[in-house]
């Protein structure tokens, strides 16, 4: 008898023992899970805010690229009314007449900014 209840304390001990070092693991666990659930969360929260800020910039190279075409456009309708202009005043014999009025304008506007 006495060998045997030994034996049983000592199967009494050990799995007291066991339970409470499963149950300090289980806590362990449960900080580590909940640890990484906030860095998962704020992953994904960087994640998303990188994402808007790539579309934002996508929506600005679109925009720049359309202001960037219409300027192309109005450049070159006015560069073909600057050379009707000049085409005209070479047969009306006022050529230079239209040069010096630019250069003045020219540097009329920059005197005045």
């Amino acid at each position: 008898g006495r060998h045997r209840d030994d034996a049983d304390a000592v199967r009494m001990s050990y799995t007291r023992n066991s339970s409470s070092q499963i149950d300090g693991l289980e806590r362990e666990n449960d900080r580590s899970i909940s640890h990484m659930s906030d860095r998962v969360s704020a992953l994904k929260q960087i994640t998303v805010d990188i994402h808007d800020e790539v579309e934002g910039h996508h929506r600005l190279i679109n925009d720049t690229s359309d202001d960037m075409a219409r300027m192309k456009t109005a450049l070159r309708e006015s560069a073909m009314a600057f050379q009707q202009v000049i085409d005209n005043a070479r047969k009306a014999g006022y050529f230079w007449k239209v040069v010096g009025g630019m250069v003045f304008g020219f540097f009329f506007l920059r005197w005045l900014l």
